[in-house]
């Protein structure tokens, strides 16, 4: 069961990453704000988890590949709930590839930040 809540938190927190900007241009005209690279996003992680130089590589080379598959799910055109299944799943498949350079405290403490954060709405906003 902890396994299942770890992955849906480093699932949900990476889809809201890479995701969200994704989403608004689909609903915008506008050309919307760069996804955060594969650096940023490890440099946070590696300031908050205390990552080591090794972990720091393998997690940046998993991102990396996600960044490109979401890319490519991106250039599809989906409606939103295809787009939205299939980088949920993308986002599983790559928490669960981080799970393995993670130690159980570092997992603790991923799963503690995303708690403390308000959740990120993806898709268009609710009809009334």
């Amino acid at each position: 069961m902890f396994k299942v809540k770890r992955e849906a938190v480093f699932a949900l927190l990476i889809a809201g990453l890479l995701m969200a900007p994704a989403v608004a241009l689909a609903e915008s005209t506008e050309k919307p704000p760069a996804p955060p690279s594969g650096d940023e996003i490890v440099s946070k992680m590696e300031q908050q988890l205390n990552l080591s130089e090794e972990q720091v590589s393998q997690i940046k080379a998993v991102i990396e590949d996600n960044i490109a598959k979401v890319q490519e799910v991106i250039k599809k055109n989906l409606d939103t709930k295809s787009f939205r299944d299939q980088t949920i799943e993308l986002q599983k498949d790559m928490e669960v590839k981080i799970s393995q350079y993670l130690t159980a405290d570092q997992l603790i403490q991923w799963k503690n930040r995303k708690q403390g954060r308000p959740e990120r709405r993806m898709g268009p906003p609710p009809e009334n």
